[in-house]
């Protein structure tokens, strides 16, 4: 029982994190998406999303970051808190950005907002956490280029102010993060998973327990 539940609850969290992920049918879905997430790696996409990337891309509406050869793509709004992070980076991670011009292609009102580090990170983490499933520190950090401790502290501000929660969610992982939203959406799956395993039984198995519990078919008999 014990391993059917452990089944249920992993089965749960992918669930729910299928779920959640934006619907990127078109165009304007995958630029959604990526005003949602923060950035979505270039393989999360299936090739007919990576052709409406392409036409994004060449309408400077998105573009791809290399990071440490892991390829993200983000909406050209979302840029900013990128080029805010480039004083945070590890040594010979920088960030290359394949468009060059689409930095000028940033909306003016965004290029004139003063963006603090640890605000743009906590942001970008605060997007990316949304749709997804538990995940641990240092896969941020592999994504992004940036040291576990710098991810960490980010975490912790988001934990501070109730946005995420942190646990052991799944057997095989260690420490995980979760969007406190996201874990509700969880719970919720699970509950709904759990009933398709919970049938009732047989009337005639029914009608027998209900004699046995009160009395009448024990051996003896119970007594007034």
């Amino acid at each position: 029982e014990a391993g059917n539940l452990s089944v249920i609850a992993q089965e749960a969290l992918i669930s729910a994190a299928q779920e959640a992920w934006p619907r990127m049918t078109h165009e304007e879905g995958v630029h959604d998406a990526l005003l949602t997430l923060g950035y979505i790696l270039d393989e999360e996409f299936d090739e007919t999303q990576k052709g409406h990337l392409e036409t994004l891309s060449r309408s400077h509406r998105a573009g791809t970051l290399k990071i440490s050869g892991i390829r993200l793509w983000i909406s050209t709004e979302r840029l900013p808190l990128f080029l805010a992070l480039e004083s945070l980076r590890n040594p010979g991670s920088q960030a290359e950005l394949v468009q060059e011009d689409l930095e000028s292609w940033i909306p003016a009102a965004l290029r004139q907002k003063d963006v603090s580090v640890e605000d743009a990170l906590k942001t970008i983490i605060r997007l990316r956490m949304s749709s997804m499933a538990p995940r641990e520190s240092g896969d941020l950090a592999k994504e992004l280029g940036l040291m576990i401790t710098t991810i960490d502290s980010a975490l912790f501000a988001l934990e501070a102010e109730g946005i995420l929660v942190r646990g052991n969610f799944s057997p095989e992982k260690g420490n995980q993060w979760c969007d406190r939203q996201m874990l509700s959406r969880i719970h919720r799956v699970r509950i709904r998973q759990s009933r398709f395993t919970v049938s009732p039984v047989p009337h005639p198995d029914f009608m027998r327990f209900l004699f046995h519990w009160q009395g009448i078919t024990r051996n003896p008999p119970l007594q007034d």
